[in-house]
């Protein structure tokens, strides 16, 4: 759409001013006026596009979570983080459906005796051996586990 000009000559003091004038004003800007109620729309809808699209790419990073309870629910597609602990008691909550919903842990083994109970069955590539001092990383999808272990660094 194209917006419509008024095509009458410039009025001045004396001319006369007609109702096929006054029409034409009433005519371009109620037109031009449907113009911009139009673009507002549209600029309406790409906004919110745009807000989802944000939200969107929010959700595909993954924060960190410092965390401090050795007992807590912890929530997928986030890297929880835990200094050393002697065990750790763990809830997977619910994930988005439509979405691969990872649990993943960071934790330092403390003590000959850790343990790590999760909420639900999980399989794994290879049955962790703890080991004190070690930094671990667990990975967690499907119900299928996986997990590293990293000596702690030479002082």
């Amino acid at each position: 759409m194209a917006s419509q000009k008024i095509t009458y000559p410039n009025k001045v003091r004396g001319d006369l001013y007609t109702s096929a004038n006054a029409n034409e004003v009433k005519e371009v800007v109620n037109h031009n006026a449907d113009e911009v109620t139009a673009l507002q729309n549209t600029v309406s809808s790409v906004s919110k596009s745009v807000t989802q699209l944000s939200q969107a790419v929010t959700a595909l990073r993954t924060s960190k979570v410092q965390q401090t309870e050795t007992t807590v629910a912890i929530d997928p597609n986030k890297l929880n983080v835990w200094g050393s602990v002697a065990s750790l008691n763990l809830t997977l909550t619910p994930g988005t459906a439509g979405v691969a919903n990872e649990y993943m842990l960071q934790f330092t083994v403390s003590g000959d005796n850790f343990t790590l109970t999760l909420s639900d069955t999980v399989r794994w590539v290879n049955e962790p051996e703890w080991e004190q001092g070690y930094t671990y990383y667990v990975s967690i999808q499907d119900g299928l586990g996986m997990y590293a272990g990293w000596e702690a660094a030479a002082q």
